[in-house]
C-alpha cells in the first residue's frame, strides 16, 4: 500500500499503520519522484487509497495515481471505490507482498 506522508507524517500514516495487518507492506510517500516507483518495484501490486485529508495529501494522492499510471511497468486494475490498484508488469518482479 502506498500512502501519503501528509502534512506531519503522523495524522495519515499513524492510524493506517496501526490498523493494518502485519503482513501488509506500507510505503509512506513524501513525493512522487522516481524513488516511489523504485521502492514499489519489488511488489506485484500496489494500492493507493484516496486519503486526501490535508492539503499535502490532496496534491500527493492524485500525483501518485498519475505516476503509477504513466509507468510502463504498472497497469491499473479494477478496484473498489476509494482506492486505485496497480499490478506490476515488468520482468524481475520479486513476489514479496504488497
Amino acid at each position: 500500500m502506498v500512502i501519503p506522508f501528509g502534512n506531519d507524517g503522523v495524522g495519515i500514516p499513524g492510524p493506517i499503520i496501526d490498523a493494518a495487518p502485519d503482513r501488509i507492506s506500507i510505503l509512506v510517500a513524501t513525493d512522487v519522484g522516481a524513488d516511489v516507483l523504485g521502492a514499489a518495484e519489488f511488489y506485484p501490486r500496489v494500492i493507493v487509497p484516496d486519503l486526501t485529508v490535508d492539503m499535502t495529501s490532496e496534491a500527493l494522492v492524485p500525483a501518485l495515481d498519475v505516476r503509477f499510471a504513466a509507468s510502463p511497468c504498472w497497469q491499473r486494475m479494477p478496484a473498489a471505490s476509494g482506492v486505485e490498484t496497480f499490478d506490476h508488469r515488468c520482468a524481475g518482479t520479486r513476489q514479496s507482498g504488497g
